[in-house]
C-alpha cells in the first residue's frame, strides 16, 4: 500500500469523464477525480491528459471501500513555496560569501 502524502510515479491507464484511473509503477491502482488534475478548471480530461502518459500523483488516501485516491496537482509546490527556498538559498550564499570574503581579507592582512 503506498503511503498517504507520498508522491507516486504511474501511468494513466483509464480517461473517464470525471477523471483518470492511474496504474502506479508499484501495480496499485488509483483514481485521480477531474478537480485533482490541474489547478485551473478542467473541462475535459482529455484536454489534460492521455492514455499511456506517465504522470506524479501524491496519494491523498483511501476511500472507504478501499480504493487509492490520487492528484496530480497537489504534487506541484506554490510559487509562495518556491520563492521562499529561493530567499532561503540567497541568504545563505549571501553568507557564505560574507564568509569567505572575510577569511580573503584576513589572508591578505597577514601577508
Amino acid at each position: 500500500m503506498s503511503e498517504i502524502g507520498s508522491i507516486v510515479r504511474g501511468k494513466v491507464q483509464k480517461i473517464l469523464p470525471r477523471g483518470a484511473i492511474v496504474m502506479l509503477e508499484n501495480g496499485e491502482r488509483g483514481f485521480v477525480h477531474i478537480s485533482e488534475i490541474a489547478d485551473e478548471f478542467v473541462e475535459k480530461v482529455e484536454d489534460f491528459l492521455k492514455e499511456g502518459e506517465s504522470v506524479n500523483c501524491r496519494v491523498l488516501g483511501y476511500d472507504d471501500k478501499g480504493r487509492l485516491e490520487l492528484s496530480i496537482k497537489r504534487t506541484k509546490e506554490s510559487s509562495e513555496q518556491l520563492e521562499e527556498k529561493l530567499r532561503q538559498f540567497r541568504r545563505q550564499s549571501d553568507d557564505r560569501l560574507a564568509g569567505l570574503k572575510k577569511r580573503e581579507a584576513n589572508e591578505r592582512g597577514r601577508r
